[in-house]
C-alpha cells in the first residue's frame, strides 16, 4: 500500500505540474496582452513579497508532518489529535502574525515601486493575492499536514488540480470579457476555498477518529525553528530577484524576468 501511495503521489504531482505550467503560460499571455507588462510584473512582485511574509509559518507544517509519522503508524489517535490540536492553534497564531506583517507591507511596498499604477490598486491587489495564504493559515493548513503525514499527498494534488482548472477557466473568461485585473485575481484566491472544502469533506469521511479538542502537544513541534534557516536560504536564492528588479529597474523589467523565470520554474518542477 505504501508503494502505491508513493506512485499515486508521483503521478498526481506530475499531472498538477503540467496543468500549472500550461495555466501560467495561458493566463500570463492574456494578462500581458490585455493589461500590459506592468500589471504582470506587479503580480509577480506581490507574490514574492507574500512568499517572504509566509516565513511566519517557520517550518510548522514540516515539523508537524514529521511528528505525526509515528503515532499514525501506531494508530495512536490520542497523540495524533494532540499534535493536530497544537498545529491548529499555532497555525492561527501564525495567521494573525501574517496579517500584521501584511498590513505593514501594504503601507511600505507600494511606495518602493516606480509605477503609474494607483497605490490603492497595489494595496488591494496585495491583500487579494494574500488571501490564499490566509486561507491556508486559518483553514487548510492543518488538514494538509494530516494527509501528507498519512502518505496521501495525491489527494492534495488532485484537489489542487481541480481548483487550478476551475480558476484558470474563470480567469480566462473574465479577462476576455474585460473585467478589472483585481477581479481576475479574486477568482484565483477563491479557488482555495474549493480545495479546502474538498479536502475537508474527504477527511471527514476517511478519518472518523479525528478531533481538534485534545490537549495540545506543543513539544512535538519544538523543532520547527530549525527548519526556518532552510526556508530563509531558499527564499533568498529563488525569490529575491523579482523584488530587487521591481524596485531598481521597474515593473516592466520584472515582468520580462518573470516570463523567462516561468520556463525555468516549469523545468525545475518537472525534475
Amino acid at each position: 500500500m505504501r508503494s502505491k501511495n508513493v506512485l499515486y503521489s508521483l503521478i498526481s504531482s506530475v499531472i498538477y505540474q503540467i496543468f500549472l505550467t500550461l495555466s501560467n503560460f495561458w493566463v500570463i499571455r492574456l494578462m500581458l496582452v490585455t493589461f500590459g507588462s506592468e500589471i504582470n510584473g506587479l503580480n509577480s512582485s506581490i507574490q514574492q513579497v507574500i512568499n517572504y511574509i509566509n516565513l511566519v509559518e517557520t517550518g510548522l507544517a514540516l515539523t508537524a508532518i514529521q511528528a505525526l509519522y509515528k503515532p499514525l503508524a501506531k494508530n495512536d489517535w490520542k497523540t495524533v489529535n494532540g499534535i493536530l490540536t497544537a498545529t491548529k492553534k499555532l497555525y492561527k497564531k501564525s495567521g494573525l502574525f501574517f496579517l500584521g506583517i501584511l498590513f505593514i507591507a501594504s503601507f511600505v511596498f507600494p511606495y518602493l515601486l516606480d509605477t503609474e499604477i494607483a497605490i490603492f490598486n497595489i494595496t488591494i491587489l496585495l491583500f487579494v493575492m494574500a488571501g490564499g495564504s490566509i486561507f491556508e493559515y486559518f483553514l487548510n493548513g492543518k488538514l494538509c499536514v494530516l494527509l501528507i503525514a498519512d502518505q496521501k499527498s495525491y489527494i492534495i494534488n488532485t484537489f489542487q488540480t481541480i481548483s487550478l482548472i476551475f480558476s484558470t477557466l474563470i480567469k480566462v473568461i473574465l479577462i476576455n470579457e474585460g473585467f478589472h485585473y483585481i477581479v481576475v485575481q479574486v477568482v484565483g484566491t477563491l479557488a482555495f476555498l474549493i480545495r479546502y472544502n474538498l479536502t475537508k469533506l474527504y477527511i471527514q469521511r476517511k478519518f472518523k477518529m479525528l478531533s481538534y479538542n485534545e490537549e495540545p502537544i506543543y513539544e512535538a513541534l519544538n523543532n520547527r525553528w530549525s527548519v526556518l534557516f532552510h526556508q530563509v536560504a531558499g527564499l533568498v536564492v529563488f525569490n529575491s530577484s523579482i523584488i530587487i528588479i521591481s524596485i531598481f529597474v521597474g515593473l516592466k523589467g520584472s515582468s520580462v524576468y518573470a516570463i523567462y523565470n516561468t520556463v525555468f520554474n516549469a523545468l525545475i518542477m518537472i525534475i
